[in-house]
Parts: C-alpha cells; structure tokens; sequence
C-alpha cells in the first residue's frame, strides 16, 4: 500500500497518455492504472502477484471501469507475446532486488526499462517510465533511448518520483518538466543560459527571497530559473535567490524584513520583537535546530530565519515573512 501513487500523482501520468489503448505492464493495485484507463476505449493491466490481480479487478469494477482487462503474469512474457501495437505502454518498474532490498539503478529494477526499451517502442507510439527521484538526471537520459520528455514531479514539496517519457523514433532533445502541483518550469536541455549573477549582499525596499521548490533542486536547474524570473543567487552553493519580483516563481517566496550577521548587538537589534520563528539552514555551519536554540526562538509564527552563506563568504541570517 506505501508504495501506491497518490491519486494526484495518477493524474499526472494520466495527462501523458497518448492513442485510445493503454497496457500497464506493473499494475500493483492499479491506481495509476485507473486514471490513465480512464483517457483511452482499452486498457490491459499486467500484474504478477496473483492476490494483487484479483484485487484489481475487484476494484476497477467497482470504479466502474469496464474497459478494461486485468492478466496476472510477468511483464516481459507479456510484452514478447504482444501482436498488435497500442498507444501507451507504462511501467513502474519494482525498487526491491529478490532479497527485499531497496535498489535505484535502473537496472537493477524489475523489469528492466533499458533492457526492455527496444521491444516497448516497437509495440507502442508512446512508453512512460516511473523511476525513482534519487536518480541522476543525466545518467536516466543516457541510459534510456528515444525520450522526448523527463517529468520531475513532487507532491506537497515533497520529490516523489521522475516519469520518462519515450515517443517512437524520437531524436530531438528532450524537454525537462519541473512541477510541485499547479507551479511548473520546464526547459529544453540544449538550451544556453549564462551562469546567474550572484547578490552582493545590499538590501534593498521591497527585496524578495525565493526559495525552489524540490523539483528544482533534483533538477539543479538554478541558472536556468534565475535568468527566467531575473533574480540573483544567494551563492552558487545555497540554492536561494533574491529579486525584486517573483510572479509564479517554482517556490516558496518571502518578504525580506531583515539580513544581519550573527554579531550579537546585530541580532539583538534584528530579532527585536521576535519570539518565535521558522527556523531553516542553506549552506550554514550549524543545523537548524542548533540555529533555533542560539537565537533562544521558539519555533513557529510568521517570521522565517534563514541561515546562510553569501558569495564573499559571510555567515548571515536573512530574517524574512
């Protein structure tokens, strides 16, 4: 059950389905499933597990689906058995070696995508992959052929998984797609961008500080997202921002009330008022919490504090709401 898609996380597959036919080869308990079946006249699911099979089609019928069918075998007997060519074929590919123990690489999962690649693109216009979020993004695009797309995706803040998306005779380059619900940022890979200028530490009235949001962070596509909304790197290393506008920025975006040291006379002065804060670390010499018992704050309210390190080098707190 943990390892079930969120329905969320199923609508954004659902979205990329392609043609009116649909085989899932790594059905589960067939949430994804349902909401791709839900966009095509026909859809098969495969499922190995015998006991998970029957409780697919026990709850697809009772969602109501009737166009679909549910086979209980192995992913790859399946597809070499396969006559006719369909528009989707998904797979979530099991993150579990034989012994139980949790696996990354994509060929060490079951079944394996790259090895399988070649016959899938034969029998379908469009292949999708769910991986997991802890793989390298360039080495997912070296190891698999044909892709057209490469979804990050994070569900409240949170980086859930990474979806390739593998289209039939494919050889362009592919479009990176950032999206923590409704915000996204995407970018084509061969795209030239300049390195982001770094902030020279002056405040100014009005100053905001934006923080990426997970996907940007697996991505590591800072440059890119500083040169789109035209603001300036913290440093190269602390993975914030500052600007004077941020207009559907792929964050969290903060008022900036305050920057000082951790001189005790600026503190005293900056922290004036201030019992209680959120209290977080970017490219700091001490946790969080460490930070939050210096500054004698209880944690919560409205005030955020953000411990950091400029690009000359200074320790700062950028007290903001």
């Amino acid at each position: 059950m943990e390892q079930c898609s969120s329905e969320e996380a199923a609508a954004e597959k659902a979205g990329l389905v392609v043609g009116d036919s649909l085989v899932d080869l790594t059905g589960g308990l067939g949430v994804d499933f349902a909401a791709m079946a839900a966009r095509v006249s026909r859809a098969t699911m495969v499922e190995r597990d015998p006991h998970l099979a029957a409780l697919a089609r026990l709850n697809l019928s009772s969602l109501g689906l009737e166009n679909v069918t549910v086979v209980n075998g192995e992913a790859q007997e399946f597809v070499a058995s396969m006559l006719a060519p369909v528009g989707t074929i998904y797979l979530d590919p099991a993150r579990r070696s034989y012994k139980g123990q949790r696996v990354f690489a994509i060929s060490d999962c079951s079944p394996n995508a790259a090895a399988l690649a070649p016959r899938l693109l034969e029998m379908a216009q469009r292949v999708i992959v769910k991986l997991s979020p802890m793989l390298d993004l360039s080495e997912t695009l070296r190891v698999l052929p044909s892709v057209s797309q490469l979804h990050v995706v994070a569900i409240d803040g949170e980086c859930k998984e990474l979806l390739v998306v593998m289209d039939r005779g494919y050889e362009g380059v592919p479009l990176i797609v950032c999206r923590d619900g409704a915000r996204q940022f995407s970018y084509k890979t061969d795209e030239q961008v300049e390195p982001a200028s770094l902030w020279d530490e002056t405040v100014i009235e009005g100053m905001l500080l934006c923080v990426p949001n997970a996907t940007i962070m697996k991505a590591g596509c800072h440059d890119r997202v500083a040169a789109r909304w035209n603001v300036q790197l913290v440093s190269r290393n602390s993975h914030l921002m500052v600007g004077p506008r941020a207009d559907g920025f792929p964050g969290r975006v903060f008022s900036v009330q305050n920057v000082t040291t951790m001189g005790k006379r600026e503190l005293r002065e900056a922290l004036r008022g201030v019992e209680r804060a959120n209290v977080a670390v970017r490219n700091f010499p001490m946790a969080a919490e460490q930070l939050r018992q210096r500054l004698r704050l209880k944690d919560g309210g409205d005030t955020y504090v953000f411990g950091t390190r400029t690009a000359s080098g200074r320790h700062v707190l950028i007290i903001a709401k």
